[in-house]
């Protein structure tokens, strides 16, 4: 048996400065994969999420403790909906 990759010929990067802002490991996130996000040493400017850590001062969205946020659901969403809405019920519970 024969397994294929979905993103077979793409080449996965490593590294710690591929870790976002917005927490997900850039090599791991379909934008980054799709080429509609560069990471956080690249075009910061555009990413939603790096400009809010980098107002709130802190390192990432999972340090807020407003995680998840309205940013986290829309066309930059790079978290998976079924999770976010589940990390609310969770923070909820306490």
């Amino acid at each position: 048996m024969e397994i294929k990759w979905a993103f077979e010929g793409l080449k996965l990067e490593f590294g710690r400065d591929l870790i976002g802002r917005c927490g997900i490991y850039c090599s791991a996130c379909r934008l980054y994969v799709l080429k509609k996000c560069k990471g956080c040493s690249g075009e910061e400017a555009k990413c939603p999420y790096y400009k809010c850590v980098e107002n709130k001062g802190i390192d990432s969205c999972g340090e807020c403790q407003d995680f998840p946020c309205e940013k986290h659901y829309g066309p930059m969403a790079v978290y998976a909906e079924k999770f976010l809405d589940w990390k609310r019920q969770e923070i909820a519970k306490t």
